[in-house]
């Protein structure tokens, strides 16, 4: 029959003397072998805890673990092997369940090498017999000034029926003071807890423990946990963040945000910040205060005319009937903080721009500088990227430049360079630029001189750009009226991308009426300036009216 459940059989402790190889380890290698004194005893089950320490290097454990019998000889003993290697400083705790109610249980820690089997001092433990509910330690979070949480978990039922369960408070000294029970506010499975809350006091140290009730054959059983000791928050004056900061191209100017985490006992009624260049700590009755604009869980001001020669320590402060809090102490040193100058965009085009700051770094240490844009906020915060803010980020060079692509065409822009560094962030001042309206150029009509048999001279500006860049310029003619680029008939005379168009064209044939007008390409497509009409002089029998052969030019 075995002795206990979820424990696997390997090996008697006999067996394993006997099983072992040739001796190739003397004794005096062996390792030191402890094992402590049972905890945790229930009904069915106990926790054991030990060590096997390796004497020297030349000690060889080649299988530890633990043995636990009925009988202090641990004749026919069950054992839980351990993989030394992977034991914490050599120490185990090992957790024993599914034991029989009431039974002595004998255990030693082993350890063998070769056909040297050593044990630890062999110690004993006897189950409880008792049908009350055996529950773990209660564990106590989120402790506050009027309550805290606690909860605990059921490891033995005592094979009854559960009824009720809960928590038992009595506070210190329980001499003279009532114990309250609280039930159970959440249970799941063996596991529950309860928020006790109802007539707690800040400061205060409670005795709690863990019931369980149950029934069994008519009777009733109640099981208690051990006590613990639970001690609430102390009254305390309000408690507010670490100070965070900013500055802008305003001299001596420090922007200083905070906020309150806990009013303490009583409600703050006043927050805002106090500095000074004489002490690490300023104190509201002594040195300069500026009161927080804003609500108390964040607030923020402007500190102004600060010294760029000395060091300002500023503390964040918020004040109720109970005293005065404050915050960490925020050193401002201005070489601490770089200097962004905002300078206008350039290469300002319909869809991008550039956008430059010249940057001073100082002693600021960095990690990340770039711009702030916005099309609605005339203000650009890094607090305010991804609602209607966009961040653009850049190298730390002077001058920083980035450039910023994907606009709108003819839409206003509001944009600032920022830094972000040790001390906090540094913004530039806040400036604008419209993009581009890019429209198809504007050309003039175009001129036809000196026309002959089969040539014609062409002339014709593009008199307004309209902010385009073009790609191609020229003329195109064809015998029908509104010639255009790529249409059926028409003829194109490429003139690169000149602005100033003029051409001799000698490949007309002679007698012909010809359209023909300017053109220009750019981004937003071709357009034409007004179309001309002529016609080539006509040849008679291929001698020319004026008498000259085919091939003289008539001037």
């Amino acid at each position: 029959m075995r002795i206990f459940r979820r424990i696997v059989f390997i090996v008697a402790c006999i067996g394993c003397l006997s099983a072992c190889n040739d001796d190739t380890v003397p004794f005096n290698l062996s390792p030191d072998l402890t094992a402590e004194e049972a905890t945790d005893i229930y009904r069915r089950g106990a926790t054991i805890r030990g060590s096997i320490q390796k004497r020297n290097e030349q000690s060889v454990v080649e299988r530890c673990g633990i043995y636990v019998a009925n009988n202090p000889a641990l004749s026919n003993a069950d054992s839980i092997t351990f993989n030394f290697a992977s034991l914490p400083n050599g120490s185990f705790t090992q957790v024993l369940s599914g034991l029989e109610p009431g039974n002595t249980y004998y255990y030693a820690t082993f350890a063998c090498s070769g056909h040297t089997t050593v044990l630890s001092t062999v110690r004993n433990f006897t189950t409880l017999t008792a049908q009350e509910p055996v529950m773990k330690k209660p564990e106590v979070s989120n402790i506050g000034q009027h309550s805290f949480d606690i909860s605990t978990e059921i490891i033995d039922d005592g094979d009854i029926q559960i009824t009720s369960r809960g928590f038992r408070v009595c506070e210190l000294p329980e001499e003279g003071n009532e114990a309250r029970e609280f039930s159970a506010g959440t249970v799941n499975g063996v596991t529950f807890a309860s928020t006790i809350e109802d007539g707690i006091k800040p400061g205060t140290t409670y005795t709690v423990r863990a019931f369980a009730v149950g029934a069994y054959a008519g009777s009733t059983f109640t099981g208690y946990s051990d006590t613990i000791h639970v001690t609430t928050a102390p009254l305390y004056v309000p408690t507010l963040t670490a100070l965070t900061a900013y500055s802008t191209d305003a001299a001596g100017t420090l922007y200083v945000a905070a906020g309150v985490t806990n009013d303490g006992t009583k409600t703050a009624t006043e927050w805002g910040f106090v500095y000074s260049t004489d002490t690490e700590e300023p104190v509201i009755e002594s040195h300069n205060k500026v009161v927080g604009q804003g609500a108390k869980g964040a607030f923020t001001a402007s500190l102004t005319n600060l010294s760029d020669d000395r060091p300002v320590h500023v503390r964040s402060y918020a004040t109720s009937e109970d005293g005065t809090g404050y915050g960490p102490t925020f050193t401002y040193n201005a070489t601490d903080f770089p200097t962004l100058t905002t300078q206008a965009a350039t290469n300002i085009l319909e869809f991008s721009a550039q956008l430059n700051s010249a940057l001073q770094e100082r002693n600021s240490q960095i990690s990340e500088c770039g711009f702030l844009w916005s099309d609605t906020n005339t203000l650009p915060m890094l607090a305010d990227v991804g609602a209607d803010v966009m961040k653009l980020t850049a190298s730390a060079a002077n001058p920083m430049t980035a450039q910023l692509s994907g606009l709108q065409g003819y839409h206003k822009y509001y944009f600032r360079p920022y830094a972000r560094h040790a001390k906090g962030i540094t913004y530039g001042a806040v400036s604008e630029f419209t993009t581009l309206l890019v429209e198809q150029a504007v050309l003039s009509s175009t001129t036809v001189t000196e026309v002959s048999y089969v040539s014609a001279r062409l002339s014709a500006s593009v008199t307004e750009l309209k902010n385009g860049t073009l790609t191609a310029t020229g003329f195109v003619y064809s015998t029908s009226e509104n010639p255009t680029v790529g249409g059926a008939g028409c003829t194109v005379i490429p003139l690169g991308t000149a602005t100033s168009l003029s051409t001799e064209w000698t490949q007309f044939a002679s007698g012909t009426t010809y359209h023909v007008r300017a053109f220009a390409t750019n981004e937003k497509g071709t357009s034409y300036g007004s179309s001309a009409t002529f016609t080539t002089r006509e040849r008679e029998n291929n001698i020319d009216v004026d008498g000259y052969e085919d091939d003289d030019r008539i001037d």
